[in-house]
């Protein structure tokens, strides 16, 4: 088995955790701020480009562990 491809996956794992992590608390900031009747523009701008940077973390994911290294 590649353990660079592994190495991989588990570099891109982390990644999508961490992101993960950040759009939570993001959303949960959100929240906060709906309840103290502030401005949430710029926290939901924030939310969505973190939420599109997930996506395509995933989208990577998917792709390499569709590399024949995964079937190995």
């Amino acid at each position: 088995m590649n353990t660079n491809w592994i190495d991989d996956v588990l570099r891109l794992n982390a990644r999508i955790v961490a992101t993960r992590t950040i759009v939570s608390a993001q959303g949960d900031r959100i929240l906060e701020m709906l309840e103290a009747r502030e401005d949430t523009s710029l926290a939901e701008a924030l939310f969505k480009s973190y939420g599109r940077q997930l996506a395509y973390l995933r989208m990577m994911q998917a792709e390499l562990l569709q590399q024949p290294e995964a079937s190995k």
